[in-house]
């Protein structure tokens, strides 16, 4: 018997301007993250990082610092 269903079906998540996104999301990031020592609890003895900043530059951020090193982001 032969699978008469496409392979190429699949589910998606669309939205208006998501193609400006996808646009968004590739441009390279310019900012820094700094640490505030003077903020942080523990900061000599933990091994956490708490970051405020837009989702995805603080994303791209990380991506390009902590690459395989990041064990959860909450958001």
């Amino acid at each position: 018997m032969q699978n008469t269903e496409s392979s190429k079906e699949r589910y998606s998540l669309t939205w208006n301007g998501k193609s400006k996104a996808r646009q968004i999301a590739q441009e390279v990031s310019t900012g820094t993250l700094r640490p505030a020592k003077e903020e942080s609890k523990n900061w000599d003895s933990t091994e956490n990082i708490y970051i405020e900043g837009d989702n995805l530059e603080v994303l791209k951020l990380l991506q390009k610092s902590y690459h395989g090193k990041i064990k959860m982001i909450y958001i």
